[in-house]
């Protein structure tokens, strides 16, 4: 089968392996899309802490925003067939340690990771992919495989949205204009927020966040965002935000924008001390602030919210690239204008 591996800083190489053999628990799918994250571009051109950090090591063969049919399962799979629908997790328990016999996946003291740190499951820029079935998810029939590539960020964003309250009378401000940024925007829209605002600097990407059906966006660089917040909700400030762009400077901007006992999740890596923070805002207002990683369970949980809610996320798709064209989904010609490139994979 035909795979695509970061090979160097800024090299990439397609690499034709052998095809994976199911066993025991193990499913084989055919990957129909796979999106391109940022911790791919981060990996591909070498500007990543991972690389610099020693924590990822070339070759990588990347690629954790996967929707696949099942091509093959193992003599232990219960409850999939061929042809079958799927999504999966972007890391792969053990299967062995204390956790893992627990069904503790999240706790799984040996896991791995699809497509980035050491140890690296191979990902899924390839024909095909292996994966044990506990972390994979059969889809809705009523769910496109190009929009449930997006389960993977979701599930990411989901992590924040699931541990704030939201309801009718809420103003949420969600900041950074990435797909994960996204994802959390149109799942504060399925909680059923009142208002739901996304705040960023990139004009072309905030017109894409208004597809989203969301109340509106915020330009921070042609208005200020606090009193433009202000003058949108009659006065109110947010009482939930969700801060998704990983930019040191914006954590200033979420204690700016937040109501008296407001919630703040992070949903970012920032790789960086961040020195002048105004402690005191976080302290007056008494905020509740939450660092938010991935967990097991949000993946499924989200495929099936888009089987019964439309989070209308394809219309933040930027560009649609055949895997032969690898190069170009790593490399986009203007940053500036992509959210999210699928890579769509041969049917056959």
């Amino acid at each position: 089968m035909l795979t695509y591996q970061a090979t160097a800083p800024g090299e990439g190489a397609f690499v034709e392996v052998g095809t994976p053999v199911p066993k025991g628990d193990e499913i084989l799918v055919r990957v129909r899309y796979c999106g391109v994250c940022g911790t791919d571009y981060a990996l591909s051109s070498g500007n990543s802490s991972f690389i610099r950090n020693k924590q990822a090591t070339y070759p990588i063969r990347l690629g954790h925003e996967w929707s696949c049919v099942v091509a093959a399962v193992g003599p232990d799979v219960r409850g999939f067939e061929i042809g079958d629908p799927v999504v999966g997790d972007n890391y792969v328990s053990c299967g062995v340690c204390p956790a893992c016999l627990k069904k503790d996946y999240n706790g799984c003291t040996g896991r791995h990771h699809v497509g980035t740190i050491d140890p690296c499951w191979p990902g899924a820029f390839a024909e095909y992919y292996l994966a044990p079935v506990r972390h994979v998810y059969k889809l809705a029939p009523n769910v496109s495989l190009k929009e449930a590539a997006f389960c993977e960020p979701l599930s990411v964003a989901w992590g924040g949205v699931k541990k704030m309250k939201m309801d009718a009378d809420s103003v949420v401000c969600v900041i950074g204009t990435g797909s994960i940024a996204m994802a959390a925007a149109a799942l504060s829209r399925y909680r059923g927020a009142g208002q739901v605002y996304v705040v960023g600097r990139n004009a072309f990407k905030l017109e894409k966040a208004r597809s989203l059906g969301i109340t509106g966006t915020i330009n921070t660089s042609s208005a200020d965002p606090v009193k433009t917040l202000l003058e949108l909700t009659g006065g109110r400030y947010a009482d939930c935000i969700l801060e998704c762009s990983g930019a040191p400077s914006t954590i200033g901007q979420c204690l700016d924008l937040a109501a008296q006992n407001a919630t703040v999740a992070l949903i970012g890596f920032y790789e960086t001390d961040i020195n002048g923070l105004n402690i005191d805002t976080l302290v007056s207002k008494q905020l509740t602030l939450i660092g938010i990683m991935g967990e097991y369970g949000n993946l499924e949980t989200v495929s099936k919210i888009m089987a019964e809610f439309d989070l209308r996320m394809g219309g933040i798709v930027t560009a649609t690239l055949p895997f032969s064209r690898m190069d170009e989904a790593l490399k986009p010609a203007d940053p500036r204008r992509v959210i999210k490139t699928m890579v769509e994979f041969p049917v056959s």
